[in-house]
């Protein structure tokens, strides 16, 4: 948890086995506005970056990834690159991140959920095929949001046990 702060999965507990809905927003939220005009300038395959990023989190910079949107190498590059750019993502050193997490769950919560739905499963799909570096936690947490409860159940096991061990 120091390490990860707030992005932690244990604290995202909620979010496993919850519907996420939008909290219904003021008709002149300028926060969402932004966002919506960001969305509207960013051209195609920026965008689609920036969706499957809201819903890969922490691996948003995991390149291999973005061919379950058929975009390619260069494609995914450009795409990151331009949102750092415009200062969507921002670049650690060793990896890139949302700027503001509120940018991602905007995002996240555009989409609908059976398109939400969609990419956790072929997230989880890819990291049960080996393309993916996740962890045993976030592969379970993409397959509980690709409502798939019974192929998560060993990898929430053993992410558990893991994170006990590691001092959880």
């Amino acid at each position: 948890w120091k390490a990860n702060g707030s992005r932690c999965l244990g604290l995202a507990l909620r979010a496993m086995t919850k519907e996420l809905t939008e909290v219904e927003r003021p008709s002149d939220d300028p926060f969402a506005e932004l966002v919506e005009r960001l969305f509207a300038d960013l051209p195609a395959p920026s965008k689609q970056v920036l969706l499957l990023a809201a819903v890969l989190g922490q691996a948003l910079d995991n390149l291999n990834a973005y061919t379950i949107v058929d975009l390619n190498l260069g494609q995914a590059i450009e795409g990151l690159s331009d949102l750092t750019e415009r200062r969507v993502l921002r670049d650690l050193g060793n990896g890139l991140e949302f700027i503001n997490e509120m940018i991602r769950a905007h995002v996240y919560l555009r989409m609908t959920p059976a398109v939400r739905a969609k990419l956790h499963s072929a997230i989880a799909d890819a990291a049960l095929n080996g393309r993916s570096l996740h962890t045993d936690l976030a592969l379970a947490w993409h397959l509980m949001r690709a409502q798939r409860p019974e192929d998560a159940t060993p990898f929430l096991l053993r992410g558990s046990q893991q994170a006990l061990v590691s001092g959880a």
